[in-house]
């Protein structure tokens, strides 16, 4: 009974630490991506305003975010402390570090119940006759936009009156969006809300990341079926004005929708674009790709070699005092404790008077602390530790018994 007691103990403690360690990093990662966020739409009205595919791509730089929450510059630099190591404080209060990782749960049930409730919702839809596409093809019995969903299982949905000119323009639309992979850009991108949540800027960007990667899907269709630009405009406008008239959007935000947005302005500056559009050349497009991902491993990299590792040694060893309650010793320079191993610490007597002169006075026992590990400044653990009393000091080195705390719920956390 005591055994499955201290299990449960060490349960609880195991999963506190684990609450308390990425609210941490992953707060910090929220705080940086407020600024990369800030970097990316800056970028996509500025400078990348007219690059169709490198204002797309720029979104990748989120990414980055979610490598940044153990940066050693956070914790070791004035200005990385002012600026974000104040929230390592704030999780020091359970309630805060419980409140992120239910922040977290609560986003990622949201996204998964909006997206299982829409993929019921087309699962209940007529097939299409049509053939000769790769993809399923469902129709809709009135006036929708058209949209496609399903990252392992794609659908396309359109409605049942579309005419066979505009039903192939929108079908080759869909499949792109499918072919590059967008349906599994976007479900990443809410990932990273999920995870990321504080930060609100995150949650109203997601419009504009759609917006990039329609620009993209619609030249890429138009270039890879000699899709002309009129008809293509043509087709796009057709379907915004059903969509205008029948007020129907059937909150489908987990698919692209071929001709919804959030506003006039938005759906004028992509008709501009598709009438002024300029062919791409194909291989100057996938070596950009190439460089940019290559660029972003390089940078992934770069932030690991500045970050903390997984475990790092805590080189500190101390004593404590159980008639003042505090620690009396610390010791980053192996003077008083000289060393240790599996089985004892060794501690200099000399040494341990000059630090602290009443230690042969002491009523009750002087425990030491020894060696641990910590995976970010302040959040750690293990080590050894063992006790002495005033009778035992003596000039030169002697040594006590070496109790190991690390056990298998500290190995898990290590190798977290």
């Amino acid at each position: 009974m005591q055994g499955l007691q201290q299990f449960f103990t060490n349960l609880s403690q195991f999963f506190e630490f684990l609450v308390v360690y990425y609210s941490i990093i992953l707060g910090f990662c929220a705080l940086i991506s407020v600024l990369v966020l800030g970097i990316i739409m800056f970028l996509r009205k500025t400078v990348l305003a007219d690059r169709v595919f490198a204002k797309a791509a720029s979104w990748g730089l989120l990414i980055l975010c979610l490598f940044c929450g153990k940066l050693k510059l956070i914790f070791e630099t004035k200005a990385g402390w002012y600026t974000l190591g104040r929230w390592n404080l704030l999780c020091a209060h359970r309630i805060v570090s419980i409140i992120y990782i239910v922040g977290i749960f609560i986003f990622a049930t949201y996204f998964i119940y909006r997206r299982r409730r829409l993929n019921k919702f087309v699962k209940g839809l007529d097939k299409a006759t049509t053939c000769g596409f790769d993809n399923e093809i469902r129709k809709y019995p009135g006036t929708i936009s058209p949209f496609c969903i399903g990252c392992i299982h794609p659908i396309i949905v359109i409605p049942e009156k579309l005419d066979v000119q505009n039903a192939l323009i929108v079908i080759k639309h869909e499949e792109t969006h499918i072919k590059l992979g967008q349906l599994w850009i976007i479900a990443g991108y809410d990932m990273v809300r999920c995870l990321l949540w504080p930060n609100v800027f995150l949650h109203i960007a997601a419009k504009y990341i759609k917006r990039d990667l329609e620009d993209v899907c619609d030249a890429v269709t138009m270039q890879m079926n000699g899709i002309d630009p009129f008809d293509y405009g043509e087709s796009l406008l057709a379907n915004a004005r059903e969509i205008m008239l029948s007020r129907k959007n059937m909150k489908c935000e987990e698919g692209f929708l071929f001709a919804w947005d959030d506003n006039y302005k938005a759906l004028n500056k992509r008709i501009h674009r598709i009438l002024e559009r300029n062919g791409y050349n194909r291989k100057v497009v996938l070596a950009g790709g190439v460089l940019f991902i290559m660029a972003l491993i390089a940078s992934i990299l770069g932030i690991k070699c500045f970050s903390y590792k997984r475990n790092n040694p805590l080189d500190i060893s101390g004593i404590y005092s159980m008639t003042k309650m505090d620690t009396v010793v610390q010791d980053t320079e192996e003077k008083v404790v000289t060393g240790y191993d599996g089985d004892y610490i060794y501690i200099d007597g000399e040494a341990l008077k000059e630090a602290y002169p009443d230690a042969e006075i002491e009523e009750q026992p002087l425990f030491v602390f020894v060696g641990g590990y910590y995976k970010i400044p302040g959040v750690g653990g293990g080590g050894g530790w063992g006790e002495f009393s005033a009778s035992d000091v003596k000039d030169g080195v002697f040594r006590i018994e070496n109790h190991d705390d690390i056990d298998v719920w500290n190995w898990m956390i290590m190798w977290l």
